[in-house]
């Protein structure tokens, strides 16, 4: 607020605010992919969504496997033993579970449309705030040209009076 003012300074570069102006598409481009807070939203949805798929998967069945190999030296008896080899597999499929699984699955689902919801109403901010960041730009960047051609309307008046007072035509007042 206390900073002079070069009028001369900023009239000479009007053009120049113009060029910074940018399609506002390829700026609500920019902000959507570079913003860190909306990349955050996006994982934590992209993570509500997995999560999702976790709850759904705990009503399947599974299959799982072991394993073990090993050998046995008895050194007491001045060598021998043996080797062992052991191998399973097991089959759990899920029969009921008092409902829990479909409340989880609801609540999991639930949870990532909220995410989602986050998510699209945070890019709407960002594409709002890129928008009117925009906009403002433009204002100002008109209102540097209005106010260049008012100055050089006024330059002209006020050269165009002081040539008539010089003639005697006109007043101290004009």
């Amino acid at each position: 607020a206390t900073t002079d003012l070069d009028a001369e300074g900023l009239i000479g570069r009007h053009g120049d605010i113009a060029e910074v102006a940018d399609s506002v598409d390829m700026l609500v481009k920019h902000a959507l992919e570079n913003r860190p807070d909306l990349a955050a939203a996006q994982a934590t949805y992209a993570a509500a969504l997995q999560r999702t798929r976790l709850v759904k998967s705990a009503r399947l069945p599974s299959i799982s496997a072991s394993g073990s190999a090993g050998r046995n030296i008895i050194l007491s008896t001045g060598g021998g033993g043996g080797n062992f080899y052991s191998l399973g597999f097991s089959l759990a499929v899920p029969l009921f579970n008092g409902f829990s699984w479909e409340y989880n699955t609801r609540e999991a689902e639930a949870m990532a449309e909220v995410e989602s919801a986050r998510t699209a109403s945070l890019a709407q901010q960002v594409t709002y705030q890129v928008f009117a960041a925009y906009e403002a730009q433009r204002t100002a960047t008109q209102r540097v040209r209005t106010s260049a051609e008012l100055l050089a309307s006024a330059t002209a008046s006020a050269e165009a009076a002081l040539a008539r007072y010089k003639e005697g035509v006109g007043g101290l007042i004009d």
